[in-house]
């Protein structure tokens, strides 16, 4: 379990619900007016999941998606520490510069992509399946019956209604003489057009939908189901926009450091005090970094949308398009605003999940920097 596995979890749903509304094409009013869109808000995304699928459609996916971020962790750091210390043996530098740093982390990003996007686009098919398809049953035609089995049929008949099959007048029933009778009634029937039918009761046939073949049941089911189905590509669909979206947490620190100083600056000027002796308070920081992670979501957002949409299974609609084909075709038949759906969600549950961690980390930084100075390892 990785940190931050229970605040991911309890922010989980507001996943949930951004994914759905991303992948719902909203079609531009035409002169017959718009097709109207299954949920019209994140508010009415929930309640129609709850109604219709149970409270607990809204943790479809939680286990790809906690194994997923673990994962991903685990292979992120691991390469990055791996790349820089690489690095620096070959500048031979003991401190790399921010440049090269940021390098260095974008690889380790692409490598951390190439490991996990399998499980994210689990994650994402199961956030999206519903109820698991009802199998429909038939009853199965049954062929006329010739004067052979009608006679077969009229014998039993009388037999079954009569007597049981150890009574006296089923032992009579079965004897030759009896089934010539009923042989030569049917021929009868025949000659003047009234054909008996068999009237037994036809048989149940089960018929499994197609949709039942794309039903995960778990995580190892729909990689399993993927991987058949679609191929190894199909367990790498949105990977570009995922390249792309490695850029979001440099985006992120950029701005966090850059409104954290601009914020200290501020507050040293009013108070005539010392920039390096000017600090902000938890509820600064919280906010600050809440934010921070509010614009690198705005900037990266669309290819968050694009990535969700590769990521669905179109194939029963549509051919699988790359990147940019998928843009266009929303561009085109969407409009831009397509490229925002499900964002409220996004920023409630990014914002949060970063404005706890930014507070965390500067009260532990404050707290290692006082144990450090009390013990004289650093100059105050």
């Amino acid at each position: 379990m990785y940190p931050g596995t229970a605040s991911y979890a309890l922010l989980y749903p507001l996943d949930t619900i951004r994914t759905r509304l991303q992948v719902q094409v909203h079609k531009i009013a035409d002169n017959n007016g718009a097709v109207p869109e299954e949920y019209t808000s994140g508010l009415d995304c929930a309640l129609k999941m709850i109604k219709s699928e149970g409270w607990t459609s809204l943790y479809k996916g939680l286990t790809a998606g906690i194994v997923g971020g673990g994962v991903s962790n685990d292979v992120y750091f691991w390469w990055y520490s791996l790349l820089k210390s690489l690095t620096q043996r070959f500048l031979k530098k003991k401190v790399l510069t921010p440049g090269v740093n940021m390098i260095v982390a974008t690889l380790a990003g692409v490598i951390n992509i190439i490991f996990t996007s399998p499980i994210w686009v689990v994650n994402t098919r199961m956030m999206l399946q519903k109820k698991r398809p009802t199998h429909k049953t038939h009853s199965a035609p049954l062929a006329p019956a010739t004067p052979q089995s009608a006679a077969t049929s009229v014998t039993s008949q009388s037999s079954a209604s009569a007597a049981p099959a150890s009574s006296p007048l089923a032992v009579l029933n079965a004897t030759p003489g009896a089934t010539l009778a009923a042989t030569a009634v049917a021929q009868l029937n025949t000659a003047v057009g009234n054909t008996p039918h068999a009237t037994a009761p036809a048989a149940a046939v089960v018929e499994e939908s197609e949709e039942d073949e794309d039903y995960y049941t778990g995580v190892i089911d729909a990689f399993v189901k993927i991987a058949k189905k679609e191929g190894l590509a199909g367990l790498y669909r949105g990977f570009l926009p995922s390249l792309i979206l490695t850029s979001n947490p440099a985006i992120q620190l950029t701005a966090y450091d850059q409104l954290a100083a601009f914020m200290v600056r501020r507050r040293a000027r009013s108070l005539q005090r010392d920039v390096a002796r000017t600090k902000l308070t938890s509820i600064e920081y919280f906010l600050l970094g809440a934010l921070a992670k509010a614009i690198s979501t705005v900037i990266t957002y669309p290819y968050q949308v694009v990535k969700s949409r590769q990521q669905a299974d179109f194939t029963k609609t549509e051919e699988a398009l790359s990147m940019m084909d998928v843009m266009c075709t929303m561009l085109r038949k969407e409009g831009a605003a397509s490229f925002t759906q499900g964002m409220g969600a996004k920023l409630v549950q990014t914002c949060l999940t970063a404005a706890v961690t930014f507070a965390t980390y500067e009260k532990i930084l404050t707290m290692v920097k006082r144990i450090a100075v009390k013990y004289k390892f650093i100059n105050p």
